[in-house]
């Protein structure tokens, strides 16, 4: 299986897992304040992926990370942080369906991110992938005649964060092993949460009827969810990454099915299909170069003269450095004569 088409499943699964995330952070917000359903929520997440790197044996990876990549990894905690609490706002004020739908847009932030810091190319035709999904999530968004509302501006700027903070996962990643970056990712989150929480006095007793809510949904998403999009991350660009997640409405409009007996309107059921018809799309769109540019890649590699002679090839690419030479040469020449006329 090739690197890339793993990568892709794996932000699949991904997309599947933090689905949950929505429905049980629901179910806690009910009962409990935000400050508190994101503190221990995060709180369990971090004492799982702890016993978890403990019985794999990937712990010791902590131990030998230098002090400026340790500023990488508190930067990571610290904006998503900001992010599950506005995010965590957002579900309490619009609800997961609504909430969900609003942060795809994250794929617009990643993209301009991923090109601007990590230097990622994406081409024309992928965007068409991205056309249709993001169609699909304004279709299954659109409310007639619906009024601009806080929690739509704390959505994106949840958005924002959780952006911000797949940028810093994707760069950690290339140092430690995804189970690790689950673990350092919650723990320094719970850090930031709990010390704002006590800060402003905001803690509060939970309820034992939801601590069934409070360990299944940081397993499902804060352990697995993000284990599996981390390790997605090793394999593809981040932008396609994060776009393969525009599943993920569709998953939270089942969900919210079968949890809260929400019915999908026409309205969903339409921006669903084109939902998944644009992830399709984006994953089938393969990044097409000219004949030319592959033969000069070859040609710099140190491909050999019979390998390029088996393939018809040979001839074609010194043809091609011969046109450019000739028309070096012109070119010099020309500017030679003018210079002499002068």
């Amino acid at each position: 299986m090739k690197d890339k088409t793993r990568g892709e499943i794996y932000a699949f699964i991904s997309a599947i897992l933090l689905g949950f995330s929505f429905i049980f952070s629901k179910l806690i917000l009910e009962k409990v304040n935000l400050e508190t359903t994101a503190t221990i929520w995060f709180f369990f997440a971090a004492l799982i992926a702890l016993v978890w790197n403990l019985a794999n044996r990937q712990i010791h990876e902590v131990f030998h990370l230098k002090t400026k990549f340790w500023f990488i990894l508190g930067l990571l905690g610290l904006v998503n942080a900001a992010a599950a609490m506005f995010w965590f706002y957002s579900i309490k004020d619009l609800g997961p369906s609504m909430t969900v739908f609003i942060t795809r847009f994250e794929v617009f932030f990643v993209i301009l991110l991923g090109v601007v810091f990590l230097k990622e190319k994406f081409y024309m035709s992928e965007w068409i992938g991205i056309t249709v999904a993001v169609i699909g999530v304004l279709a299954i968004s659109y409310t007639p005649g619906m009024a601009f509302q806080s929690g739509i501006l704390i959505a994106l700027l949840a958005t924002l964060f959780a952006s911000i903070a797949s940028l810093l996962a994707k760069i950690a990643i290339k140092y430690l092993h995804s189970s690790v970056l689950v673990l350092v990712r919650a723990f320094f989150s719970f850090v930031f949460l709990a010390f704002h929480a006590v800060i402003f006095n905001r803690l509060e007793p939970v309820p034992p009827s939801i601590l069934y809510a409070l360990v299944l949904g940081p397993l499902f998403s804060g352990i697995f969810g993000f284990y599996f999009m981390f390790k997605a991350y090793k394999h593809i660009e981040l932008s396609r990454a994060v776009t393969i997640k525009t599943f993920e409405p569709v998953n939270v409009l089942i969900l919210m099915m079968i949890f809260f007996r929400e019915i999908p309107t026409i309205m969903h059921l339409i921006g669903g299909f084109l939902i998944i018809a644009g992830v399709v799309l984006l994953t089938k769109f393969e990044k097409v170069k000219k004949p030319i540019h592959i033969l000069h890649e070859w040609w710099h590699k140190g491909a050999k003269k019979q390998q390029l002679e088996q393939l018809g090839l040979h001839n074609k690419l010194v043809k091609h450095y011969d046109r450019d030479n000739i028309r070096h040469t012109r070119q010099h020449t020309s500017c030679t004569e003018s210079s002499a006329e002068v």
